[in-house]
C-alpha cells in the first residue's frame, strides 16, 4: 500500500487488488463468501473511494462479503476505517490493535470463520507472522 507523508495512507489500491482476487477465487469456491482483511496504520486519504469499492463487492456477492479493516498503532483514524467498512453492513468489522497484538488480531479474525476453520487458522497465522515481520522491518 502506498503512503504519503502527512497525507495519509491510500487503501484503494489494496482493496482494488483484493477485489480482483475475490473475482478469481469465487469461481473456484462459489459456495464460500469472500472475506477481505485490510490493515492500516494511519489516516486513510481515500476512505470514501475505498468504501465505494467495498459497496460494489458487497452488492456483487449478494451481501455475503465479509470485510475486516484493522487499524494499529497510535495514529490511525477510526472514522476512516468505519467509512471503509460501513458499506459491508453487519459484515463489515473494524478492529483496533497495537503492533504487538497483530498476530492475535488476525488469529481472532480467522477463528470467526466456521467453514474450513483449520485452513483459515493456518492462513491467518501465516499472514499475521508475515505482516508482523514486515512491519517490524519497516518501523523498527
Amino acid at each position: 500500500m502506498d503512503s504519503q507523508y502527512g497525507g495519509g495512507s491510500k487503501c484503494l489500491p489494496a482493496i482494488s487488488k483484493a477485489k480482483d482476487v475475490c473475482l478469481k477465487t469465487s469461481m473456484c469456491f462459489p459456495d464460500k463468501p469472500p472475506a477481505i482483511v485490510l490493515i492500516t496504520d494511519g489516516h486513510v486519504s481515500d476512505a470514501a473511494a475505498s468504501g465505494e469499492v467495498v459497496q460494489l463487492l458487497f452488492r456483487q456477492y449478494k451481501h455475503r462479503l465479509i470485510f475486516h479493516v484493522v487499524g494499529f498503532g497510535e495514529d490511525f483514524s477510526r472514522s476512516s476505517l468505519e467509512t471503509i467498512a460501513a458499506p459491508a453492513g453487519t459484515n463489515g468489522h473494524v478492529h483496533e490493535t497495537k503492533l504487538r497484538n497483530l498476530a492475535s488480531t488476525f488469529t481472532a479474525i480467522s477463528n470467526e470463520r466456521t467453514a474450513s476453520s483449520e485452513l483459515f487458522k493456518e492462513v491467518g497465522d501465516k499472514i499475521a507472522s508475515e505482516v508482523k515481520m514486515q512491519l517490524a522491518n519497516d518501523f523498527l
